[in-house]
């Protein structure tokens, strides 16, 4: 994963780099792991949860401290925490999934925020391709999700950022632009991965289309045929195009995480409500039964997003 710039820009804008922690998932627990990269002089990461790497109800209060003390001994930066599509989905048409869906990223926003990291990375979710849902219908329950979290993730300082997941419904840069573009970008960012472009059929100009909301671009190799994020060499992604375009977008550092689009973000707070947020279930429960405890929830029509 990385922020790109220019050796002319600077500081601030320079290149910047985190390792994510998905290829020692299976072996080691995230505190051994920060500490064996730590060792090898890297400092700043994206950590996945994955139960037996780190799972919060699993590892506990203990397990937090160690990797809390670990990263101030070790100066050591969480930029994001990365809430793979696991048991999760935040675009289920079943109510009571959403409501789990949710429950499990407010978690993980929480732990972001303890840790200081900057964002939560987030799937849009999936379809039942034997029941598959209309797209609008889709669309709708991902943006009833996203109302629940937006406001939770804003209240944390932690941005939610939505990676292009080929397995998802809603992978592609294009419609992913068309969404938000329609939703808002308030406390929102793409974390495009290039290997997921590639296996999704994308060229590597795709990533152009959301160059003014990319706070993060991943880099792995995978075939076509076989989907994986492997080591770079080992697949078909074309890099050298990649490396192109990530030059052409605008650079944004780590500080600037969560204060892009200031003018839009003010515009799109003012236009919510004031009144104290119910819970996430009350929240979910409240859109699909359009009433709760006399409060109206506030409508928004799905975005016109090509299926």
């Amino acid at each position: 994963m990385s922020r790109l710039g220019s050796d002319q820009e600077p500081e601030r804008n320079r290149p910047r780099y985190g390792i994510n922690t998905y290829s020692f998932t299976q072996t080691l627990g995230a505190r051994d792991c920060l500490k064996q990269l730590a060792d090898l002089g890297y400092r700043r990461f994206e950590i996945m949860l994955i139960p037996g790497h780190f799972w919060a109800s699993l590892d506990g209060d203990a397990g937090r401290r160690e990797i809390e003390s670990l990263v101030v001994k070790d100066s050591l930066q969480i930029l994001t925490l990365n809430q793979p599509n696991l048991d999760v989905n935040l675009s289920s048409v079943v109510p009571e999934m959403r409501q789990h869906s949710c429950r499990v990223i407010a978690s993980a926003i929480e732990l972001a925020a303890s840790w200081n990291a900057k964002g939560v990375v987030i799937n849009p979710g999936k379809c039942n391709p034997v029941f598959p849902p209309p797209m609008k219908t889709l669309t709708d329950c991902f943006r009833r999700s996203l109302e629940v979290l937006v406001p939770i993730a804003r209240k944390a300082r932690v941005e939610l950022i939505v990676k292009n997941h080929p397995l998802s419904y809603l992978y592609r840069a294009s419609d992913l632009r068309l969404f938000f573009d329609e939703f808002g970008w308030d406390q929102v960012g793409i974390g495009y991965d290039f290997a997921n472009g590639h296996f999704g059929g994308e060229e590597p100009e795709a990533v152009l289309q959301l160059r003014d909301h990319l706070p993060f671009m991943y880099a792995a190799d995978t075939s076509l045929d076989v989907f994986s994020h492997a080591q770079i060499g080992t697949g078909t992604v074309p890099f050298a195009k990649d490396r192109d375009n990530a030059s052409r977008r605008e650079s944004v550092s780590a500080n600037d995480l969560g204060n892009r689009g200031r003018k839009r973000a003010a515009r799109d707070r003012r236009q919510r409500r004031a009144s104290r947020q119910p819970s996430v279930a009350d929240q979910l429960r409240c859109q699909d039964a359009a009433s709760c405890r006399g409060q109206t929830m506030p409508s928004r029509s799905a975005a016109p997003v090509s299926s």
